[in-house]
């Protein structure tokens, strides 16, 4: 029997969960044996030419989200020559994205020198560790696309499957190789080969699955009106996706170039928290991206804005949760997992990393509903903005403050990046979706998105000042602190929205497919 909509996406999201939770499990063991059997310039090193790439990679140009909106509707009419010549331009596209970057990040080893600061004994090693994560990221587009066509074919669980079992595996090496020979390089070819034959069993996979994308391949050529259409997606997109990567993934290069390598190092451990909750939270919602795209594919906008306001509920819901239990606990976490106080940020900066992970999640439903309608052409210059202003600010905030010390430094370099979101994202990007989407007023957005931001800062308070009563000797009594900072939001929020139709609307989307599993 064929899965509805809504099965679908809660198959991805549960394996999106499942897999978060393998990943954050090899994460913090994985970073544990790192920080215990290598230098702190190491960790900080691993954090910026992880962000260099990423940087480097542009998003993919915003090729991804172009060919993957484009493929919704051949795969939902089972046109699978058309899916074949998507996927050949999928093809080609990538492999030139491929070795653009690999091009792009050679002529940058020059300059490597000025972007880490106070480097100490890996000073020396810097060129080719980085052409490790070269090599890591170039590799990936060479394979990789093939794994979009089970993202826009509600498949993703498949490509999650495969992904976690390379990570146990690497993890689990990694870990061999750094207690016995502590070495970073065998540290990091083990990477590069688990990347490489993760992109091989994926692409083998899709050529099993889908055998008629290697038969049809020529078979039909895709008209110039759809290549045009999907070159000026691409195009709109490159300017977006290339801004909101200089806005999320500057951070660790500017705090390495004015705070020193072992701040960024420090900085890192909260990274790799973040990094880990954004994600699983992220995924959510992206999980849900072909199936929001097939629904708006059926133009029926009364339908599409009655899901919107469920999502809104679920990702204020979800990342106000997020960002009150990261201020809550993310130090407490750290000091008993690492025992030493010098991994510990002060209070000021774990106050702006939790703002900035509500900020840049809270909107998730509005970017994910901009996608699936396809308008990329709106807004790109508002996300460009974004990003010069978010790297100007934090020179300007980060140079300002480190008179006071690398720690306030570091806390002005986090300020910038929230004040150039509430500046422009935050308020022009549902202002474009509802114009030219649901073709609505976006005021009473605007004001739901305040008082939300309300209740935030009281619920925040209230679980600040109950959970501060549990003292943290050890991780029982963290595991206490955690469950308050769990339960006591979500008994609030219930208390508050239970009888909301965005709440019951969700709940009754939930119970539907339960009652026809049980069925």
């Amino acid at each position: 029997m064929e899965k509805s909509r809504t099965q679908k996406s809660l198959i991805n999201v549960a394996f999106s969960l499942g897999s978060q939770g393998v990943e954050l499990i090899l994460k913090v063991v994985g970073r544990t044996i790192f920080i215990r059997y290598l230098a702190i310039e190491y960790l900080g090193v691993n954090g910026l030419f992880g962000e260099i790439l990423t940087v480097l990679s542009l998003a993919e140009l915003g090729v991804g989200s172009a060919l993957g909106y484009a493929l919704y509707k051949p795969l939902r009419e089972d046109n699978k020559p058309r899916i074949a010549a998507l996927m050949e331009l999928y093809r080609k596209s990538y492999f030139a994205i491929g070795v653009s970057v690999a091009v792009v990040g050679a002529v940058l080893i020059p300059f490597l020198k000025f972007i880490v600061k106070d480097p100490g004994e890996i000073g020396k090693q810097l060129v080719p560790i980085y052409l490790f994560y070269l090599f890591n990221t170039s590799i990936t587009y060479f394979y990789s696309y093939k794994g979009s066509l089970l993202n826009a074919d509600q498949k993703n669980y498949i490509v999650q499957t495969i992904k976690e079992c390379s990570n146990i595996a690497r993890t689990a090496l990694q870990i061999v190789v750094l207690v016995i020979w502590r070495n970073f390089y065998a540290y990091l070819l083990i990477e590069s080969i688990c990347i490489f034959a993760n992109n091989i069993v994926v692409s083998r996979f899709v050529d099993k699955k889908y055998r008629y994308i290697k038969t049809l391949k020529g078979k039909e050529k895709l008209d110039k009106q759809s290549i045009k259409q999907i070159v000026n997606n691409v195009k709109a997109l490159f300017i977006t996706k290339v801004s909101t990567i200089l806005v999320n993934s500057t951070d660790n290069t500017i705090i390495s170039a004015i705070c020193g390598i072992v701040i960024t190092g420090y900085y890192s451990n909260y990274v790799m928290f973040t990094t880990l909750i954004f994600t699983v939270l992220s995924q959510l919602f992206s999980s849900l991206y072909p199936s929001i795209g097939n629904l708006n594919a059926e133009g029926d906008r009364a339908h599409s804005r009655l899901v919107f306001d469920g999502l809104m509920l679920s990702s204020f819901w979800l990342f106000s949760i997020a960002a009150i239990g990261l201020f809550v606990l993310v130090n407490d976490v750290i000091w008993i997992w690492l025992g030493e106080a010098r991994f510990v940020l002060p209070a000021a900066i774990v106050v702006i990393v939790s703002v900035n992970i509500y900020m840049r999640g809270v909107h998730s439903d509005v970017w994910l509903f901009k996608d699936s309608f396809g308008l990329f052409v709106y807004g790109q210059y508002m996300t460009f903005f974004t990003a010069v202003l978010n790297i100007v600010l934090s020179f300007v905030f980060g140079k300002a403050l480190y008179r006071f010390g690398a720690n306030w430094s570091l806390f002005g370099i986090l300020l910038a990046t929230a004040v150039s979101r509430i500046l422009t994202n935050t308020w022009y990007d549902p202002w474009m979706l509802f114009k030219h989407g649901f073709k609505q007023s976006v005021l009473r957005f605007y004001a739901e998105y305040l008082g939300y931001a309300v209740l935030l800062v009281a619920t925040g308070f209230v679980t600040y000042i109950v959970a501060g009563l549990v003292p943290v000797t050890g991780w029982p009594t963290l595991f206490a602190k955690f469950v308050i900072t769990l339960v006591l939001p979500n008994i609030i929020y219930l208390a508050l929205f239970f009888k909301s139709r965005r709440f019951q609307y969700i709940k009754e989307r939930l119970l539907s497919v339960f009652r026809k599993k049980a069925g």
